[in-house]
C-alpha cells in the first residue's frame, strides 16, 4: 500500500486544551477518508473526530477550506480516488486539540484527539539517518496522543490523470495580480524537474538557485537554455 502513497516523516506533534471550539468533519461515501493538510485522516463523526474549519481539503481540482467545502464535491480519499461528500458536520468542541507536524508539508494539521491519521510506524534501527529508513506494513489509522516524532504520515497519490493543453499560474505583484498561461510541454517540466532535483531559493532576495555538479555541464547548458526560454 505504501508504493501508492508519500511518505512524510512527522516532525512534531504538540497539544493543547481548548473550549468551544469549531471544528468540521465530513462524512465521504465508500473510503470514509479524505485528505486534510496534505495527510489522509478518517471521517467518523460518531467518535467525536473532527479538524480546524480552516484545514485545507484535497478536492477535485484543488485545495480548499473544509469550511468552504458543499455536499457534493469530491475529495481526494486513501485510495487515490475522489469520492462524493455526502454530508458536512460542524461542532463546538472543548478538548485537547493536537497540531501535528510533517516535514515537506507546509501547514500543520489540527484536530481532535481522536482524529485518526493513516501512519506507518518508524522501523527500529541503529543507523543515525533514521528520515533514511526503508518503511513497510503495517500501515494503521491511529489517534495522534499515539503518533509521534519520525512516523511517517501518508498522502495517496491521485490516480486520474487529466491531459491539458495549458494550465495558469496566479501570483501578486507590486503591480497586482498577474495570471501567466503555460503550455504543458516537455521542455516546462524538465525545468520544474531541476528545480525540483537541484533548486533552491534564497531567504533575503528570493532568487533561485540550480545547483550542478562540475562533471554535469550538460545539464547546466540545458537548464540555461530552458531559464531563458521561460
Amino acid at each position: 500500500m505504501t508504493g501508492d502513497m508519500i511518505l512524510s516523516p512527522v516532525i512534531d506533534i504538540s497539544v493543547k486544551t481548548v473550549a468551544d471550539l469549531e471544528v468540521m468533519n465530513l462524512e465521504v461515501e465508500e473510503d470514509n477518508s479524505f485528505v486534510a493538510s496534505n495527510q489522509v485522516v478518517h471521517n467518523c463523526v460518531f467518535c467525536g473526530l473532527c479538524v480546524d474549519p480552516e484545514t485545507e481539503v484535497a478536492t477535485n481540482p484543488g485545495l480548499k477550506p473544509i469550511k468552504d467545502i458543499k455536499v457534493g464535491e469530491r475529495v481526494l480519499t486513501h485510495t487515490g480516488a475522489y469520492r462524493r461528500v455526502s454530508k458536512i458536520w460542524r461542532f463546538s468542541y472543548t478538548g485537547p486539540i493536537y497540531e501535528v507536524k510533517a516535514m515537506g508539508k507546509p501547514n500543520s494539521l489540527l484536530c481532535t484527539s481522536d482524529h485518526r491519521l493513516l501512519t506507518v510506524k518508524r522501523p527500529s534501527s541503529k543507523k543515525r539517518d533514521k528520515r533514511l529508513l526503508r518503511v513497510t506494513e503495517p500501515v494503521e489509522m491511529v489517534p495522534p496522543k499515539d503518533a509521534k516524532a519520525g512516523d511517517y504520515l501518508l498522502t495517496p497519490i491521485p490516480k486520474k490523470v487529466v491531459r491539458l493543453r495549458n494550465f495558469s499560474v496566479k501570483w501578486n505583484s507590486s503591480a497586482g495580480v498577474k495570471i501567466m498561461k503555460l503550455r504543458t510541454e516537455p521542455d516546462l517540466f524538465r525545468l520544474i524537474g531541476y528545480y525540483l532535483a537541484e533548486g533552491s531559493v534564497g531567504v533575503r532576495n528570493r532568487t533561485i538557485y540550480l545547483s550542478f555538479g562540475s562533471s554535469e555541464q550538460e545539464l547546466v547548458e540545458d537548464a540555461r537554455r530552458l531559464l531563458r526560454r521561460y
